[in-house]
């Protein structure tokens, strides 16, 4: 089998100066760019309405108010391929852990990610400033390896699945309609939960399913849950026999609801699936394929074509001489990998999202830049049909740890790392 490769890059903590959700602009500010000699306030003058309505914006706000992103300038996207539709990342928060996504229909979509004590909701909308719209606090540190899970699993309900700083699971809900929210935490599981796996969400007719990887044995056990109006109904261990289980993923798009997560083993991994019924009770776990040389820690991500029903499934490879990569497969095929992301150099995992596009899935990968274990990453995106890949569109570095969602009129939105930030950046791809 082919021995597929990753690189390194660092985590540069220099955050771009960009509009941010965790400090916008004063109500104040200005709309737009006024004439220096109108309006003018002397800083060291004594101003009774300024005084009784507040302080004036900063230069800082000033300038974050400037910079915010104007209207995208929509680009066409090439054959089998991606095309960013925004000059430039919006940042939503100045530090975050990797952040989860997802789409809403107005046209907006919502961020979720760890900050230094809570796990942090931001809705954003192309040509608008970031709005911060929930906050839950989480008990003890929050992980900062991995994404807090998320989906939208109503018209008017996101769901969200994390881990606190106990590794308890536990999950919330919010209405995504309204312009703040408070929600509040159920425990899933009282202990155990491995940090550096997201959880994984997904709606199952009334019922919500969480998948998480239990790393309190060895081997690590895959643990699901099955919540009916926020309380737990049922709980699965779905490891197979003598196995292990780690990094759950969904299969995003149409058809069945299908849970796929790794054995991970050294040498030939193997990946396995439990497809869920109408009330959520998982079907006896299968093996869907092996995998070669899985990395550690093991990822996965994996989308499902709306029109032929083909499941593509990314992992995080390991290639010649131990370098790190990204092999791309049929999750129900027998043939080689092939590289999303060639092996290039050593350091830090590679992480990998996808969606489902029309007659295609879309895959964001981390990349590194060159062979230096220091070297920055990017992220590449690329169109996946019945003949592969496409060519990759790159989001500069550095940058790490994507997110995908698309909308319902083909705009995808991907969240990821940018120097220390969480960033969001828009682009259309072929369908």
């Amino acid at each position: 089998m082919i021995a597929l490769a990753l690189g390194c890059g660092g985590r540069d903590e220099e955050a771009a100066a960009l509009p941010t959700a965790d400090r916008p602009p004063t109500a104040s500010t200005p709309p737009e760019r006024r004439d220096p000699d109108v309006g003018r306030v002397d800083p060291e003058a004594s101003e009774p309405l300024l005084d009784e309505l507040g302080e004036a914006p900063t230069p800082e706000e000033e300038a974050a108010a400037e910079a915010m992103p104007g209207p995208l300038a929509p680009r066409a996207a090439p054959a089998r391929g991606c095309a960013l539709q925004s000059p430039a990342p919006m940042r939503l928060l100045t530090a975050g852990g990797p952040p989860a996504i997802v789409a809403l229909d107005d046209g907006a979509f919502l961020v979720a990610a760890y900050d230094q004590s809570a796990l942090v909701v931001v809705r954003a909308r192309p040509g608008a400033l970031p709005e911060p719209i929930a906050s839950i606090p989480i008990d003890g540190a929050p992980p900062r390896e991995a994404a807090p899970g998320m989906a939208r699993t109503a018209p008017q309900e996101i769901t969200l699945a994390f881990v606190d700083g106990h590794g308890r699971v536990l999950s919330a809900t919010l209405d995504p309609t309204l312009p703040a929210s408070a929600p509040r935490a159920n425990a899933l599981a009282d202990a155990g939960a491995d940090p550096r796996f997201p959880p994984a969400v997904r709606a199952v007719g009334t019922r919500r399913a969480v998948a998480w990887t239990d790393g309190s044995s060895t081997p690590m056990h895959l643990k699901l849950a099955l919540l009916e109006a926020g309380r737990v109904v049922a709980t699965h261990d779905v490891t197979p026999v003598a196995g292990g289980g780690a990094a759950p993923a969904f299969v995003d798009g149409v058809g069945d609801v299908m849970l796929l997560f790794l054995d991970p083993r050294v040498g030939i991994s193997v990946a396995h699936r439990v497809v869920l019924g109408p009330d959520g009770a998982p079907s006896p776990t299968e093996v869907a394929r092996p995998l070669n040389l899985a990395a550690e820690p093991p990822a996965i991500a994996a989308a499902r074509s709306n029109v032929t029903g083909r499941t593509w499934l990314a992992y995080a490879a390991v290639g010649n001489l131990a370098t790190r990569a990204v092999g791309l497969v049929d999750a129900a095929g027998t043939e080689m990998p092939s590289p999303l992301v060639p092996g290039v150099g050593y350091g830090d995992p590679l992480t990998i999202a996808a969606t489902s596009s029309g007659r295609t899935v879309v895959f964001a990968a981390e990349a590194p830049t060159a062979a230096a274990r220091e070297a920055p990453h990017e992220i590449r995106m690329r169109v996946v049909d019945d003949r592969g890949a496409g060519d990759p569109m790159v989001i500069p570095g550095p940058a790490t740890d994507p997110a995908l969602a698309r909308g319902q009129d083909g705009l995808i939105a991907v969240a990821y790392r940018g120097g220390g930030a969480v960033m969001v950046q828009f682009a259309r791809c072929a369908e």
